[in-house]
């Protein structure tokens, strides 16, 4: 009769059993040593790191341990002489990539008492291709469709449509996506957090356009009011340089000054001097300065204007942010798959 060890698999989900199965038998080679070879599914609990869901890596461990053994009475050690973890039998899965596989032999102590165990540690990476195309792809394009509510013209009607449809939109794939998400708060996923600060300035959106159209289809006979006045002509109108044809004009235009030059010249029929003609132009830019400034702080807008630039002062700001806010979280997300392909690379090259 042959001793068989009772051996249980520590984190399994279902229950924990001795594994035993009385109808594999032993195979007793010539040299004293004795293999047996247990078959069985069993489904171990597995923590998972969703930051950088769906470009993530998951690392599994499978935790054999002796039952009522202690690590004196019974050690569990692997066989160095073999090829590791046996993959004979594993099969490639359409949504996790295997990338490493390895196995230590470690004592715990529970209540005063040592014990052996194996850990069988599997990571994996998640396919990205189906998740890029269906949640990435459109995540990112939406993101942006935000920027053109902005640029969409009052007139048309359709700016608050526009903008109700893409929040919706955000929220729908916001519940889709936190189903698809493994309920956690150990981390909390890039992702998410990209669709909650995308709902956010979307929210923000809608807020601003009710605002500016208020302000555009306000009546003309309302007087704009003069702090609003001096804020859209030494601010608004230069950021979003409104008046930048007007004074490209003003420059191209001759001056009644060069006219009265060209003429004493004529009569004169002597060149001026160096430092004179220096002094006089700059002067003439002085005075140009002078005068486009006083323009620039004395232009009376309308309400329609100054609702135009914020539109336009608004769009140019959702345009950086959005862009700045997707660059740095994809960057963040392929910068940890690729890490982990390398990692995996150099580590088959060290094997």
């Amino acid at each position: 009769m042959v001793w068989r060890p009772a051996l249980i698999v520590e984190n399994s989900v279902d229950n924990i059993d001795v594994i035993s199965k009385p109808s594999i038998p032993f195979r007793i080679r010539s040299n004293g040593r004795i293999d047996w070879l247990p078959a069985d599914i069993f489904t171990t609990h597995c923590e998972s790191y969703i930051t950088y869901w769906p470009l993530d890596t998951q690392t599994c461990d499978i935790i054999i341990s002796s039952w009522g053994y202690t690590g004196y009475e019974v050690e569990l050690i692997f066989d160095d002489r073999g090829k590791g973890i046996v993959m004979s039998f594993y099969q490639e899965h359409g949504e996790w990539e295997l990338l490493n596989k390895s196995h230590t032999s470690v004592v715990t102590e529970r209540e005063d008492e040592s014990f052996s165990r194996l850990i069988f540690s599997f990571t994996f990476r998640r396919r990205p291709l189906f998740h890029m195309l269906n949640t990435l792809f459109p995540v990112v394009l939406m993101s942006f469709l935000t920027v053109a509510i902005f640029k969409l013209s009052p007139e048309s009607g359709e700016r608050v449509g526009l903008a109700l449809t893409i929040l919706l939109a955000y929220a729908v794939y916001l519940t889709l996506i936190s189903e698809s998400i493994p309920q956690t708060s150990m981390s909390a996923s890039l992702l998410s957090s990209y669709l909650a600060s995308t709902l956010f300035l979307q929210t923000l959106a809608v807020l601003l356009t009710v605002i500016y159209l208020d302000m555009y289809f306000t009546p003309e006979e309302k007087p704009v009011p003069r702090w609003l006045q001096v804020f859209a002509q030494c601010c608004l109108a230069r950021i979003t340089c409104v008046d930048c044809c007007k004074r490209r004009k003003k420059e191209v235009e001759p001056t009644d000054d060069s006219h009265e030059e060209f003429h004493n010249y004529d009569t004169a029929k002597a060149p001026p001097s160096p430092k004179s003609t220096n002094i006089k132009e700059s002067q003439k830019k002085s005075e140009a300065w002078a005068v486009d400034m006083n323009d620039d702080c004395t232009t009376e807008y309308t309400w329609k204007d100054i609702a135009l630039m914020f539109d336009r002062i608004t769009m140019y700001i959702y345009f950086v942010l959005v862009t700045c806010l997707t660059v740095v979280i994809m960057s963040i997300m392929l910068n940890h798959y690729l890490t982990a392909y390398t990692n995996n690379a150099s580590n088959d090259t060290v094997t």
